[in-house]
């Protein structure tokens, strides 16, 4: 019965990776709609277009990092603080949470495909010209 238990959440928890993954591509996008003149005046004071490139696979690596670090530090507090309660209520002792070899490649894996999910509003801010955040549009 555990066993079913354990596959239904490890499913629950691929969907909400990727709805995560999906939230932080929408969110990339539409940074990029706000700030093309930033980008417009960094291009016009020589930064090359892969820097441009750059600064959103960063932004989008950088995000899903210190998610995977909030995420573990936030399981590890939960087991220290739920142990107590669960062994005094229904005699459930939780062994106290670290990461194993499989939890790490998991969380590479998803820092992974946050930068391949970046690479489309990346290569948008890479393409778009210069006068398109210079132009004022009404």
């Amino acid at each position: 019965m555990m066993g079913q238990f354990e596959t239904v959440l490890r499913i629950i928890t691929v969907f909400v990776v990727i709805a995560g993954l999906l939230g932080m591509l929408t969110s990339i996008l539409s940074t990029l709609n706000e700030c093309r003149r930033e980008m417009a005046i960094l291009r016009a004071t020589g930064a090359h277009p892969s820097q441009i490139f750059l600064l959103f696979v960063m932004e989008a690596f950088i995000l899903a990092f210190l998610g995977a670090l909030l995420g573990m530090l936030i399981v590890f507090i939960g087991v220290l603080i739920a142990e107590p309660w669960l062994l005094s209520h229904y005699g459930f002792h939780l062994h106290i949470w670290s990461p194993s070899l499989m939890d790490v490649v998991i969380l590479l894996f998803v820092i992974l495909f946050a930068v391949i999910f970046s690479l489309l509003p990346s290569w948008i801010a890479y393409r778009r010209s210069l006068q398109d955040g210079l132009i004022v549009k009404i």
